[in-house]
C-alpha cells in the first residue's frame, strides 16, 4: 500500500509474483515493460488498473484475483501489445469493461468473471466463494490446515 504503484518494472526483467497480495495503491497494482508471471496472487482495490503491461510481450496469469481496481472505470488489465494468457483465475470485467488495450487476451481453462466474495478486511474467502478449490486441479493447498473446500488449490493468495 502506498501513493505510487505496487510495482513499476522497466524493460530488463523478467518477473514472477508468486503468493502475492498487491492492494490499496494509488497507482497501478502492477506496472510493466517486462513480461510477468503472476501466480496464486491478488491484486485488488488498487487505485489505477490492476495491471498495465506497456510492450509486445508474452504474460501470465494463473490461480489468481483481479478485482476492485480502479474505482471509476473497474479496468483490471490494459495491455498495449504482446499476449496474456489467463487461466484458472477470477477478473472482473473480463470480457467488456475490465480489460482493455491493443494487446491479445488468452482466457484458458478455469478463468472466471465471479465476484470472490472476500469475508474480511485480510481477503479471506468465504466459504462458498467461486475461488475456493478454483485453482488450477493439479495444485493443492501449499498451506495446513487447509483452505476453505478440499484440498485443491483455491485462486488468489
Amino acid at each position: 500500500m502506498n501513493d505510487g504503484s505496487g510495482f513499476n518494472l522497466g524493460y530488463n526483467a523478467q518477473f514472477n509474483i508468486q503468493s502475492t497480495l498487491i492492494s490499496e495503491n494509488g497507482n497501478y497494482g502492477i506496472a510493466a515493460g517486462a513480461p510477468i508471471t503472476l501466480n496464486h496472487s491478488n491484486v485488488v482495490f488498487n487505485d489505477n488498473t490492476g495491471l498495465k503491461l506497456t510492450r509486445n510481450l508474452f504474460h501470465s496469469c494463473n490461480n489468481s484475483i483481479l478485482w476492485g481496481n480502479n474505482n471509476q472505470a473497474y479496468t483490471q488489465i490494459d495491455i498495449a501489445g504482446g499476449v496474456i494468457s489467463t487461466s484458472y483465475s477470477t477478473v472482473q470485467g473480463r470480457n467488456s469493461y475490465g480489460t482493455v488495450g491493443n494487446g491479445q487476451y488468452y482466457w484458458g481453462e478455469g478463468t472466471l468473471e465471479a465476484d470472490p466474495l472476500f469475508s474480511d478486511d485480510d481477503l479471506h474467502l468465504e466459504i462458498f466463494s467461486p475461488c475456493v478449490d478454483g485453482g488450477q486441479p493439479w495444485h493443492q493447498d501449499a498451506y495446513m490446515p487447509f483452505g476453505l473446500g478440499g484440498v485443491r488449490a483455491d485462486m488468489g493468495m
